[in-house]
């Protein structure tokens, strides 16, 4: 359970004008910095935002089978496959887009995710496995040996390494796991703890007073308790909350002012705060700020370059690590030359605009036929519109020359100088 989870039950039983101390927002401001990764990525707005955003990402893709040609070292989809049809559905509960979600959560969040390779009734199964689920319980320096995997309300289950599939990240201590970027967020993740502490004090034991009447030293002799407080109830009355006077403009004798006294979030600096608490999360995942919602400097022409980006620099490494790390997992399933890959290409192919054009310019003509046009739009099919139509002026492969234009029937010119070209009729 979160550490914001005991949030609510824990405020509902504070009274509410006399209360004067809020344990659970002290309990969650002393214990930031024992929280877990879970317990950041869940009370965490921006540690969610950005491992939200690289799972989300890498998860569309999707994941697709291909098969090498060693001749030519062409490759071709294979959709038939064994591990083909694995990738399609890695398990009968699961989406490959869902499996994919879980699996880069895990290793954005702990740099650290298994996979545990099952056999089930249908054939093979894949299923992610939470990082505190699973135990090494022996290894070598450098392999596991055996898991123990404790799945929640049931005893631990010795596992042998062949089964299990574990990707993590480099930790300078340790071959066998990584080491969670968390732990490095967690000053300036404790620090929004700290301030989400203060703001939340400021709500529960801070004063509501908006507006205020003063009367200076020199006005005159002081009212009596009596008269300040029928001043006061007639004022409340006639000027606030839907008195019959609300909204107007309040004439004041006797030297009283009305004054404003009012939060000022800029002078506290809360926005930048918040923003650079952003900006390091986005840069410790090597995410462009604007990607994940930072719109300081951000114009349409840098978000389509850090559109292109995201697929090359910032999940590039990552999706390299999955496939190798599937492939090595799963080869025993696959046959030669087999071996599967992200779809990153449907990313970088553009807007539908961008694809027209550079499908255009490199095939040198139309690539579409009409009713294959038609149907992009849910329009019936045509007759005759199953082929692609040749401009005059375009060879294809074979031709000797381009395809002439029909001329149009000479004129008299006799005809044209004495009852006039078409032209000059069209003049006149």
């Amino acid at each position: 359970m979160g550490a914001l989870s005991w949030l609510t039950p824990w405020r509902n039983v504070i009274p509410g004008p006399e209360v004067t101390a809020v344990p659970i927002i002290d309990w969650l401001a002393s214990s930031a910095s024992d929280m877990t990764p879970a317990d950041l990525w869940r009370s965490q707005p921006h540690l969610r935002t950005v491992v939200d955003f690289l799972a989300r990402q890498t998860a569309q893709l999707g994941i697709h089978t291909y098969q090498r040609n060693p001749l030519d070292d062409g490759r071709e989809r294979v959709r038939e496959s064994e591990l083909a049809q694995l990738m399609e559905q890695p398990n009968p509960d699961q989406t490959t887009y869902e499996f994919v979600r879980s699996l880069v959560s895990d290793v954005a969040v702990y740099d650290v995710a298994y996979v545990l390779r099952v056999m089930g009734v249908d054939g093979w199964e894949l299923r992610t496995l939470r990082p505190r689920w699973v135990q090494i319980v022996e290894s070598t320096p450098y392999a596991p040996v055996t898991y123990a995997v404790t799945w929640p309300n049931m005893p631990p289950v010795k596992v042998p390494a062949s089964q299990v599939i574990a990707f993590h990240g480099w930790n300078p201590d340790d071959e066998l796991r990584g080491a969670s970027p968390v732990v490095t967020l967690r000053a300036i993740l404790t620090e929004q703890i700290e301030s989400q502490s203060f703001r939340l004090q400021m709500w529960a034991r801070g004063g509501r007073i908006g507006n205020y009447l003063t009367r200076p030293v020199g006005a005159g002799q002081a009212m009596s308790p009596q008269a300040r407080t029928k001043f006061q109830r007639q004022f409340n009355e006639a000027w606030t909350g839907r008195g019959e006077k609300a909204g107007g403009v309040p004439f004041l004798d006797e030297g009283i002012e009305l004054k404003q006294s009012r939060f000022n979030a800029k002078d506290e600096q809360w926005a930048e705060s918040t923003q650079l608490s952003l900006r390091t999360v986005a840069s410790v995942y090597h995410i462009q700020p604007s990607m994940v919602g930072d719109t300081a400097g951000v114009s349409y022409a840098n978000i389509r370059e850090f559109r292109k980006m995201l697929y090359g620099e910032t999940l590039g490494p990552m999706l390299m690590m999955l496939e190798q790390r599937l492939n090595l997992g799963l080869r025993d399933l696959a046959q030669p030359g087999e071996y599967v890959e992200f779809n990153v290409e449907s990313r970088l192919r553009g807007d539908a605009v961008e694809q027209a054009a550079v499908l255009q310019t490199g095939i040198g003509g139309p690539w579409m036929t009409i009713n294959e046009g038609r149907a992009r739009l849910n329009m019936p099919a045509v007759e005759g519109g199953d082929e692609l139509i040749r401009p005059l002026n375009v060879t294809a492969p074979g031709d000797t020359e381009p395809v002439p234009a029909e001329q149009e029937p000479e004129q008299d010119p006799l005809k044209a100088v004495f009852l006039g070209s078409d032209d000059e009729d069209a003049d006149r």
